[in-house]
């Protein structure tokens, strides 16, 4: 009697990239769209396709590196400021990434792999939500005292290894 064995299927990564965040712990003195790009390189090697990387800019990030970002076939996600007072202006990139991220777990049902690019710890509910609908995580972040110690957890483990799909955009 033959047995028919269930075909696996491939690994497909959705990434979600808090620019600020990343780029205000990695510096300006290297260029992060390549460095980003070898990272997402050697997350393909190791774990599968990337489906599609959005990234998340507040609306000045957005002119200096949204054209850099787009030309790399990234999709870049602009998150204005707004107003919680008469003068004051609060960030919303986050509350965006996450509503956002909220919403792509349910509709992009092909996903494997659900990669925060953000070592803030105000992510840990959308790793949750991503955990809950059957994924594994990944998390990119600049550097080990960028990653807040509540999101070390939440990553999943490398194929074939007992480390954490952690990768760091530099080694400081």
């Amino acid at each position: 009697m033959f047995r028919l064995r269930k075909r696996k299927k491939p690994n497909k990564i959705i990434v979600l990239l808090d620019f600020e965040n990343l780029f205000l712990s990695f510096g300006p003195s290297t260029s992060i769209v390549e460095t980003l790009n070898r990272v997402l390189e050697q997350i393909k090697k190791e774990v599968g396709e990337i489906a599609c990387v959005f990234v998340f800019f507040p609306h000045h990030s957005a002119i200096s590196f949204g054209e850099a970002f787009q030309k790399t076939g990234f999709y870049p996600i602009l998150t204005p400021k707004s107003k919680t007072g008469e003068r004051e202006k609060v960030d919303t990139t986050d509350e965006i990434l996450i509503k956002f991220g909220k919403m792509i777990l349910k509709e992009m049902t092909k996903i494997t792999h659900f990669c925060l690019g953000s070592g803030d710890k105000h992510f840990v509910p959308l790793l949750k939500n991503a955990s809950r609908a059957g994924l594994s995580r990944i998390i990119i972040t600049a550097n080990t005292s960028s990653l807040a110690s509540e999101l070390i957890g939440y990553a999943d483990r490398k194929p074939g290894s007992q480390e954490r799909m952690i990768y760091f955009l530099s080694k400081k």
